[in-house]
């Protein structure tokens, strides 16, 4: 399974998903946005401090995540838990790893850019392509 979803997630041409949060006080917020992906299933995405996201996570770590969106590939239900990457030792490495993948996305880049490493807990793959639909769930 973590091939499948690997090449799938990293050979998609518009790298985007749904991430949703829940602030301290389970208050909830979703948001199309791109995505990075590691051999290891981990999943980096770019935004700003001054998001929801971005401050519902420093409240609570955990995330979900939604991939495909058809009835002819994979369709992924992800969660996971979060670190906010800022400057430092690590954040380089982020940013090659993710513009790398999004090299359109480059030009929204601003000095406060931060990342968002997260790694996955638990993954429901579901495959409309096959007959019948092929459903894996696994814990991380």
């Amino acid at each position: 399974m973590q091939d499948k979803v690997f090449n799938y997630l990293k050979n998609k041409e518009a790298k985007l998903c749904v991430i949703s949060t829940a602030s301290s006080d389970l208050q909830p917020s979703s948001a199309v946005v791109a995505y990075a992906v590691k051999d290891d299933l981990t999943v980096v995405l770019s935004t700003h401090p001054v998001t929801q996201k971005w401050k519902n996570l420093k409240e609570n770590e955990k995330v979900a995540l939604v991939f495909g969106f058809d009835f002819a590939g994979l369709n992924i239900q992800y969660h996971g838990k979060s670190e906010l990457i800022e400057r430092g030792d690590s954040y380089n490495d982020y940013e090659e790893l993710f513009f790398g993948q999004n090299p359109e996305a480059k030009k929204f880049m601003t000095p406060d850019t931060g990342f968002i490493k997260i790694t996955p807990t638990w993954m429901r793959v579901t495959d409309y392509s096959a007959q019948p639909p092929e459903i894996i769930e696994r814990e991380f």
